[in-house]
């Protein structure tokens, strides 16, 4: 027997996009399904980022889910600036543990979290 579900919003794929919006959305009272293909979220990310870290606590990001540096560098094919500082202000973002938790998040709003299905079509 199939089991029958129904929600007010199907988000579709479990990266910060998706995530943040089920997120907002169940926030805001919608009863949201968000649908991911892997086993589980950010199964596949494969990349890191540096960002600022007065963006990260604007954001609300824990602390978990990065590493501070205090020194890094910019460069161009025809210039080089690096930075230093005694307080660090960027940090490099472990992408993996930021997205599950942006997905933790949403479910803690209420969201239901499927994995292992794939989309083919939509309405």
């Amino acid at each position: 027997m199939d089991k029958e579900y129904d929600y007010d919003l199907v988000v579709v794929g479990g990266g910060p996009a998706g995530s943040s919006a089920a997120y907002a959305a169940a926030k805001n009272g919608v009863k949201v399904a968000l649908i991911e293909k892997e086993n589980f979220i950010a199964e596949t990310v494969r990349t890191s980022g540096v960002t600022w870290i007065q963006n990260i606590i604007e954001f609300g990001i824990p602390d978990k889910c990065y590493n501070p540096i205090k020194n890094f560098s910019f460069c161009s094919p025809n210039n080089q600036v690096t930075i230093s500082d005694s307080i660090p202000r960027a940090a490099v973002l472990d992408v993996r543990k930021t997205y599950r938790w942006l997905a933790s998040q949403a479910e803690k709003e209420g969201t239901d979290i499927f994995l292992k299905i794939n989309i083919n079509d939509g309405i």
